[in-house]
């Protein structure tokens, strides 16, 4: 919803890899607010935010997966006969 009040606005993607996952956007209540720096710093705050993003996900996965196999040597020692 944009805001009357808003008068520039910028606005960067959010990548994942090779995937938009969001946008990154301020706005201002005057006209030409921002400038080129602001866009590479906004640009590099989301570069940053990205890498954050993946490398959580990538953290779950590997949780994940070493709770299957803990759940896999679990069962093993259970099965195997003394």
């Amino acid at each position: 919803m944009v805001s009357p009040e808003v008068r520039s606005e910028l606005a960067v993607p959010l990548e994942v890899g090779d995937e938009v996952r969001g946008v990154i956007n301020v706005d201002a209540d005057r006209p030409d607010a921002f400038r080129a720096d602001d866009q590479e710093l906004l640009s590099e705050l989301a570069r940053l935010a990205a890498d954050v993003i993946r490398n959580t996900w990538l953290y779950e996965q590997l949780r994940h997966k070493a709770r299957l196999f803990e759940s896999l040597i679990s069962v093993a020692r259970r099965s195997t006969p003394r």
